[in-house]
C-alpha cells in the first residue's frame, strides 16, 4: 500500500489552498477536508503524491486569483460606462468635457452629488480606477530620484537628525527591543483594530536599520512564500520627536509605535506573484520612506524615525 501524506504536509496544503480556513480538529477529518478540495479543483491524480497536489493547488489558486482580477477590471469598464452615459444624460452641453473628469465615484450616488461634480473641471475619471500596480508605479514616478537622509551611526532608518540624542537612543533601544529575533515577534500584543479578514495570515517582524536590510528582508519573505501567489501590505514602527515650548524653554520628549496591522490599510496592497513582483515592491518601500521623510520635514512640531517593518 503506497504512503500516506503526512499530516503537516495534509495541513500546509489545506492552507496553501486556504490561508484563512479554520483547520479540523484531528488527523482523520484534517485528509477528508483536503480530500474534499482536490475534489473541487477536479485533481484527478495519485492522492499521495505530494508535489503533484501541490502544484495543482497553486494552478488553481492562480486561476482563481486571475480570474477575480479579470472580473474586477470588466466591473470598473462598466462602472466607467454607467457614469459616462448618466453625465451624458444630466448634462448634455458638458458631456464631452466632462467625458475622462470624474473623482471620487464611490461618493456620486444622487442628483446632488452630481452637481457637485459639475462645478469641478479638472478631476480625472480614469483616476478612481488605477489598479494597485498603477498606483505604486505612480508613486514611485514621484520619488524616484528622491535623496535619502541616511547615516551609518543609527541602527534604525533615520528621516531627520535627532534633536536630543540622548533621549531618542534612550526610547530607540526600548522600541528596539520588542523585538524578539529568535521568534521573529513582537513581545507583547498592540492595539489592532482590524477586521478579522484583513488580518495578515502570517506576520513578519524585522528590525530594520538601512534600505539594503528592507530589500533583503523581502527577498527573505519571498523565498519562504513563493510557492503560490500572495498579497503583501506594510508598516513600519516609528519613533515620534515632539517639541514644545514651555516659556522660554524648549522641551523635548520621544515616544514610539509599533507596526500594527490595522495600519497597513494605508498601504497600497500588492500581490505577489513573480520576482518581478517583489522588486516593485521594494521600490514602493523607498517611495514610503521618501513620504514620510518629506512629511517629517514639513512638520516643526512632530518627526519620527522608523525603525521596524512588519
Amino acid at each position: 500500500m503506497a504512503d500516506k501524506i503526512g499530516i503537516i504536509k495534509v495541513q500546509e496544503l489545506i492552507r496553501l489552498f486556504d490561508p484563512s480556513t479554520i483547520m479540523p480538529i484531528n488527523g482523520k477529518k484534517q485528509r477528508t477536508k483536503l480530500s474534499q478540495i482536490l475534489t473541487q479543483i477536479n485533481y484527478f491524480g495519485k492522492r499521495n503524491d505530494e508535489q503533484a497536489i501541490e502544484l495543482a493547488i497553486i494552478e488553481h489558486v492562480e486561476k482563481q486569483l486571475a480570474e477575480e482580477e479579470q472580473r474586477i477590471k470588466q466591473q470598473r469598464e462598466q462602472m466607467k460606462h454607467k457614469m459616462r452615459q448618466l453625465i451624458k444624460k444630466e448634462f448634455p452641453q458638458q458631456e464631452q468635457r466632462h467625458e475622462h473628469q470624474l473623482e471620487r465615484i464611490n461618493e456620486i450616488h444622487n442628483r446632488e452629488a452630481l452637481e457637485d461634480f459639475h462645478n469641478t473641471p479638472d478631476l480625472n475619471l480614469d483616476q478612481m480606477f488605477k489598479t494597485n500596480e498603477e498606483e505604486i508605479d505612480e508613486i514611485h514616478q514621484k520619488y524616484m530620484n528622491k535623496p535619502f537622509h541616511q547615516t551609518q551611526e543609527s541602527n534604525v532608518i533615520i528621516l531627520c537628525d535627532a534633536v536630543d540624542e540622548v533621549k531618542f537612543n534612550v526610547i530607540k533601544n526600548k522600541a528596539l527591543q520588542r523585538h524578539d529575533e529568535s521568534t521573529s515577534t513582537l513581545t507583547f500584543q498592540v492595539n489592532n483594530n482590524i477586521d478579522p479578514r484583513e488580518k495578515p495570515t502570517k506576520p513578519y517582524y524585522r528590525n530594520l536599520a538601512n534600505l539594503n536590510q528592507i530589500d533583503t528582508f523581502l527577498d527573505q519573505i519571498y523565498r519562504q512564500e513563493q510557492r503560490s501567489a500572495f498579497k503583501i501590505r506594510a508598516d513600519f514602527g516609528t519613533i515620534i520627536e515632539t517639541s514644545e515650548q514651555d516659556g522660554n524653554e524648549q522641551k523635548i520628549s520621544y515616544k514610539y509605535i509599533l507596526p500594527v496591522d490595522a495600519n497597513t490599510e494605508r498601504r497600497v496592497p500588492l500581490i505577489i506573484k513573480s520576482k518581478e513582483n517583489i522588486e516593485s515592491y521594494k521600490h514602493y518601500m523607498r517611495d514610503v520612506i521618501a513620504n514620510m521623510q518629506e512629511r517629517t520635514q514639513e512638520d516643526t512640531h512632530q518627526k519620527q524615525q522608523q525603525y521596524s517593518q512588519q
